[in-house]
């Protein structure tokens, strides 16, 4: 399939390497049980598979995608609420086994009021056949439970750092979540109509004794990204993945793919605004064809392009690849 047949450009004078144009493929999954995908993420303890979850209008889902890209079987996250789901990310966490984090920070469908308290819920990933049974090829996709979540209540602040006179902002639209290399550091990113990203970072297992937990957290700002083009949600983020081989964070708009330098979450009062990090290195840039709203990502296992998925039904789900802009042509492919 061409790139111009997807509608998708990659801008020459931000390209990862003239050597390497990007391909594109791409799948769908036509069930009624993904309406609106928001978020996914490639699965860290069973290879091949893939988690993903609605917007909002669903319950507290996830939802697993086998090897043979089918829809296999549904998670209910017990202990979690779902108001409006945006992102999520699968890392390192405590017991050092791969977690999954989920962002019900969506603000949007609150108008002008407050609206209740944005939340991140994480649960120790299942391994397939171990904790969970792996249900027959064909089978209607079986409800499962996950083990209880645990629950981060998010407080944002423009300073990076605690001060006696800051003052709490209103909970931001953020659509877009993802985790540092390490696993210490979880990034958040506001969806703003206006071409400004701000992202904040907080850290979720900074004390707890024993699972699940229940604790009130400081998401402070760390940087503030500029979006070029028109006004409008055409220039807004909503998913976000890090590649932690290159360092680099994807940021997916409805149009667009960019790529930028992962920022240091240590990097505060570096001479950005509000003695934010400065913005980091923008490394390359995609337009993507209109083929729906494009709201969630994750590099591809091994790094060399991203998965990113569109709301709608059927569900689209589209592999781009590319050589990564911060790996030099003569690097071997990492594998996890």
């Amino acid at each position: 399939m061409s790139l111009l047949a997807l509608g998708l450009v990659l801008r020459p004078s931000q390209a990862p390497t003239k050597a390497a144009p990007p391909s594109v493929q791409d799948f769908r999954i036509d069930s009624p049980y993904l309406k609106e995908t928001s978020g996914l993420a490639f699965s860290r303890a069973n290879p091949g598979w893939i988690w993903v979850h609605n917007d909002s209008g669903d319950g507290p889902y996830l939802y697993a995608i086998g090897p043979k890209r089918k829809l296999r079987f549904r998670l209910r996250v017990r202990g979690a609420r779902s108001i409006d789901w945006e992102d999520l990310c699968i890392g390192k966490g405590p017991g050092g086994r791969p977690w999954i984090y989920i962002a019900d920070t969506g603000r949007n469908i609150f108008g002008t009021s407050k609206g209740p308290a944005s939340l991140v819920f994480a649960i120790p990933e299942p391994v397939i056949g171990k904790d969970l049974p792996l249900p027959p090829q064909g089978s209607p996709p079986p409800l499962y439970r996950s083990a209880f979540a645990s629950r981060f209540e998010l407080h944002f602040f423009l300073s990076p750092k605690p001060s006696p006179r800051e003052k709490e902002l209103r909970p931001p639209n953020v659509e877009s979540l993802f985790l540092f290399p390490g696993g210490k550091v979880l990034g958040l990113v506001e969806r703003e109509f206006g071409g400004r990203a701000r992202i904040y970072t907080f850290e979720p297992w900074v004390r707890y004794k024993k699972l699940p937990i229940s604790h009130r957290v400081e998401a402070r700002l760390l940087t503030t990204i500029q979006i070029d083009g028109p006004t409008g949600r055409s220039r807004s983020i909503s998913g976000a993945s890090v590649d932690p081989e290159t360092r680099s964070l994807a940021l997916l708009g409805f149009l667009f793919l960019r790529i930028y330098a992962l920022p240091d979450p240590q990097a505060k009062d570096a001479g950005g605004p509000g003695g934010s990090s400065q913005p980091p290195k923008l490394l390359a840039s995609f337009k993507l064809g209109r083929r729906g709203l494009h709201e969630a990502i994750d590099f591809l296992p091994g790094g060399g392009g991203v998965l990113y998925g569109s709301e709608g039904r059927p569900a689209i789900f589209t592999v781009l690849r590319f050589l990564p802009p911060n790996r030099p042509p003569s690097s071997p492919p990492h594998r996890k």
